[in-house]
């Protein structure tokens, strides 16, 4: 089957439906998407973080994140996204 594409902000996605059983034996269908790109502009890195890309462009300035030259342009990688996103500590709020 052809992988059928999503439109996510500035970015799109392929969707991926995966099957498997639960515990009492029922199908569970999941949509799982992947990002298609490995390098973002300020704007879909700041919508993938889900932050405005102001606050993107002062944590890239205080060292949170470092983007590459792509073409004169600065790029965010996805490793680096990704790699900030699993450091937060779990919340253990009420809300």
């Amino acid at each position: 089957m052809a992988p059928r594409f999503a439109f996510w902000g500035a970015v799109f996605l392929p969707v991926a439906t995966v099957s498997s059983r639960n515990i009492i034996g029922k199908d569970i269908a999941a949509v799982v998407k992947i990002p298609a790109q490995r390098a973002f502009s300020k704007a879909a890195a700041a919508q993938y973080l889900g932050i405005s890309p102001n606050t993107l462009l002062d944590m890239t300035a205080a060292g949170v994140f470092h983007p590459v030259n792509m073409r004169g342009r600065r790029a965010w990688m996805l490793d680096d996204l990704d790699r900030y996103l699993n450091s937060l500590e779990p919340w253990h709020g009420k809300r």
